[in-house]
């Protein structure tokens, strides 16, 4: 058989066979204010119920869905179509529920929002610049675009940051604490997460539960449907963290793995500002997990209403526009005052 031959039989059978399946493309960013069923999701993603309550609470609930053993809730905050749920508490748990929920959805973005230990004081919000996970040597950033949408959301914040907070939180017989400064918003800096479980999935107690250890999710608002110890950068990281938890390094990877935005917006629940002292983790946890959990929320509504800014004037159109192509990096320029 000669060569000519040959390469005709290959050149036949090559076109017998069906095409590639195409990658699954992600829908635009902004176009997560139109309507539709086709319509891609903003996915807000928690850790325990305390964490997801207040996104919740400010947003229209339309279904609540399960994915991955999980519940969630779909709906929009302002225009933007979101999925609100919890990840679960750990590396492993994160992992998993995200990548169920990003294989499943059509997701164009991802924000983590939850409380952490920092460097930063007490209730204050860090949104850091890239993630890392302990005893792995890659570093993954945060999306370009999203955290120039963070940054016009911190000078465009509708709610203050809370400074005071019941303590024991969501006791009958709790008492009010207040901190000595106002807290703040920072975007920029390094997180780090750890695996204090061993490579094991952290256990969803029995029942529907809302507590801290809880994998129950909070009821939706009225009328709607019919962390961890500060520890060492991991190898490979010359940058000590800002932001310290047990989860964001993990859906990070996973959203950098399927190609989809991400964002991740921690509340410092214990650090520096205690009013009582330097008590460290679990003890100032356990006081100011609420009120971390509040800020963090506040700034992730801010973030999401920022997405739907964008698409009310030309030059956030043209923002918008970049987003769709994934010229992330044209699009932070556009973006950035």
């Amino acid at each position: 058989m000669n060569c000519t031959r040959i390469l005709l039989l290959a050149l036949v059978a090559a076109l017998a066979l069906p095409p590639a399946a195409p990658a699954k493309r992600r829908g635009a960013i902004c176009a997560t204010v139109k309507k539709g069923k086709k319509t891609p999701y903003v996915a807000i993603f928690s850790a325990f119920p305390a964490e997801t309550r207040p996104v919740i609470a400010g947003m229209t609930v339309d279904e609540q869905v399960e994915i991955g053993g999980r519940p969630f809730y779909l709906g929009r905050i302002g225009r933007v179509r979101v999925i609100v749920g919890l990840v679960g508490i750990g590396l492993v748990n994160a992992e998993n529920t995200a990548r169920a929920v990003l294989g499943e959805l059509n997701v164009a973005a991802v924000v983590f929002s939850g409380v952490a230990g920092s460097t930063s004081r007490i209730g204050e919000v860090v949104v850091p610049d890239d993630w890392v996970q302990r005893n792995m040597p890659a570093v993954w950033p945060a999306n370009t675009a999203l955290m120039a949408v963070a940054r016009r959301a911190q000078g465009a914040l509708v709610e203050t940051l809370a400074h005071c907070t019941l303590v024991p939180p969501e006791a009958p017989n709790a008492t009010e604490r207040c901190l000595d400064f106002q807290p703040q918003m920072y975007v920029g800096g390094h997180g780090s997460s750890s695996d204090p479980y061993g490579g094991n999935a952290f256990p969803c107690p029995p029942g529907n539960n809302l507590g801290v250890l809880g994998c129950g999710l909070p009821p939706p608002p009225t009328g709607a449907i019919t962390t961890a110890p500060i520890v060492a950068a991991a190898p490979g990281s010359t940058a000590q963290p800002d932001i310290v938890d047990m989860e964001t390094a993990a859906v990070a990877r996973v959203a950098a793995e399927l190609d989809v935005p991400f964002l991740g917006i921690r509340g410092v629940s214990d650090g520096p500002g205690d009013p009582l002292g330097e008590r460290g983790f679990p003890a100032q946890f356990f006081d100011y997990y609420v009120i971390s959990a509040d800020n963090a929320a506040i700034v992730a509504r801010s973030v999401v209403a920022q997405l739907e800014t964008l698409t009310k004037s030309k030059p956030g159109r043209k923002a918008c526009k970049a987003l769709a192509k994934g010229k992330w990096d044209d699009a932070a320029a556009l973006l950035n005052p």
